[in-house]
């Protein structure tokens, strides 16, 4: 199923300003818990929603989409999904690590319908990922939730964003999967001039972290 958008419930800033936020992301899950019900308006608006429910997890880290997972089991007839979790990456998070580096995912689902959250969307690499591990499974992702994100919620890219992506770099398909390319991920790739600009960016960004 394709998604256009991803649901941005609040603001990044919201977030990044609660005084809890450090150490909700930190692993925290009390916390996260706290920052969740303070920032996160209208959890009524899901009681439509069925199937499960899938956070962005790590084994140890960041708990706040755990803790967005729930409240939206607590107001929904969703079930959360505890088996999927974010492998470890020693990769930065820049937006061209995030093309040559797509994050993965491990465990076992049932079939269902499945919403999926993340407490920020940026890159949209990570929940793309996530939602393609799920499908690969048999799951059929619904809809994608954030607390915050940047001014775009553009997800998964239409035909017109493929078109334009083929017309300036011919061949860009041997360099990149575009299945899990995300609107954002195009709007980037189409400021560079050449596939070869591109990978100059990219060696720079890895020099540039050799030598931090």
């Amino acid at each position: 199923m394709k998604l256009s958008n991803v649901t941005r419930l609040t603001s990044a800033a919201k977030m990044l300003n609660h005084p809890l936020y450090k150490s909700a992301k930190s692993g925290h899950l009390l916390d996260a818990r706290k920052l969740v019900l303070d920032i996160l308006p209208k959890p009524y608006r899901f009681t439509h929603l069925e199937g499960f429910v899938c956070p962005v997890m790590k084994q140890s880290g960041n708990k706040i989409p755990l803790a967005m997972a729930e409240i939206f089991s607590l107001n929904s007839e969703l079930r959360i999904c505890t088996d999927v979790f974010l492998k470890p990456s020693t990769h930065s998070s820049t937006m061209i690590d995030r093309l040559h580096y797509l994050p993965e995912y491990t465990g076992v689902i049932k079939p269902g319908n499945y919403v999926i959250l993340d407490d920020v969307y940026t890159s949209g690499s990570t929940l793309i990922t996530l939602k393609h591990h799920l499908e690969s499974q048999s799951g059929s992702v619904i809809a994608a939730y954030t607390l915050g994100s940047s001014k775009s919620t553009l997800f998964q890219p239409d035909r017109f964003m493929f078109q334009t992506l083929y017309s300036r770099f011919p061949g860009i398909d041997n360099y990149f999967d575009l299945n899990l390319l995300t609107s954002p991920q195009i709007v980037y790739l189409l400021h560079f001039h050449s596939i070869n600009s591109i990978q100059e960016r990219y060696y720079q960004n890895c020099l540039s972290l050799l030598y931090q």
